[in-house]
């Protein structure tokens, strides 16, 4: 029965990852999915440290990408060289749990044309700010599978058939390729095939944090531009715009809200900082909005 599962390409961008992708590296080649049923492809996307040398240790597939300096660019490359039927998609700075490939095949029945799973905080991650980043970092918070609408790059897998259809992700220099172009292209899965997409939370990588808050801060900036540049896309009425709105500020002051009640057992320090990072991570989200509509891209290491 092993011998008739899917052929998965693994594809991880890479850009100055050094201290992490070895990490990520050694979690895929770990996969309970048979290991002659999978491959691993590293696209470099023209690092400057010692990222190389680090992704050589290990049997994958080494590949370049220093044309387009976009993430996206590089999972392009890689999905170009990939053998498999199905093309598994994560980040460098993740670990992807045993059973990640496995789930993720399982959840794509017919009809759909993508799965994802949630990026959890590491189970060692327990100080507050490693909570808050690496929860942060995941788009989706459900218990049990069900449908979606979009999925992030981090985790998710695509049949190579709508992968090739959709022409891959946005990936030169407009904003979609700089960010968005996950959301953009996980849309159009939907509403230019009609397929749907399913999340799996059985299919867990742990996602490992930003270690600062300017780095977190930037990072939602960069999320908020791609965000805009995706929604600015989309033919929407005025009524829905605003109901969208009002919909991610009710989010984060929702999530302000939790995080006071979850821990209202917990010290003052605690219950403030939780307020505190959702009222923050706002205002860099609606920073990179406002970038977006200045024609002002973010910077590559956001």
């Amino acid at each position: 029965m092993e011998k008739t599962l899917p052929f998965v390409s693994v594809i991880v961008p890479v850009y100055n990852a050094q201290d992490v992708v070895g990490d990520c590296i050694e979690s895929l080649l770990n996969q309970d999915y048979p290991k002659d049923r999978y491959e691993v492809i590293v696209a470099d996307n023209d690092s400057t440290d010692g990222t190389a040398e680090v992704i050589r240790r290990y049997p994958v597939q080494y590949l370049q990408e220093t044309a387009t300096l976009t993430s996206y660019a590089a999972r392009n490359t890689g999905a170009r060289k990939a053998r498999g039927e199905l093309l598994a998609f994560c980040d460098a700075d993740e670990v992807a749990s045993p059973a990640w490939i496995r789930s993720l095949v399982a959840a794509l029945g017919e009809g759909y044309g993508g799965s994802a799973g949630p990026m959890l905080p590491a189970p060692h991650d327990t100080d507050m700010f490693s909570l808050f980043a690496a929860s942060d970092a995941n788009p989706h918070d459900f218990a049990a599978p069900c449908d979606i609408l979009v999925a992030v790059t981090g985790n998710v897998m695509y049949p190579r058939h709508v992968f090739e259809k959709l022409g891959g992700f946005a990936a030169g220099t407009t904003p979609g390729g700089i960010a968005g172009g996950d959301l953009q292209f996980s849309h159009r899965v939907g509403s230019e095939l009609g397929l749907k997409l399913r999340f799996t939370p059985e299919a867990v990588v742990y996602h490992k944090p930003r270690t600062t808050l300017v780095k977190l801060l930037r990072h939602e900036a960069r999320a908020g531009y791609g965000g805009e540049w995706f929604h600015r896309r989309q033919l929407r009425p005025l009524a829905l715009i605003l109901w969208q709105a009002l919909a991610r500020l009710a989010r984060h002051l929702g999530a302000a809200a939790m995080a006071l009640l979850s821990f209202w057992r917990g010290s003052l320090r605690r219950r403030l900082f939780f307020i505190g990072m959702n009222i923050l991570m706002l205002m860099a989200n609606l920073y990179g909005k406002l970038r977006y509509r200045l024609g002002r891209p973010v910077p590559r290491d956001w």
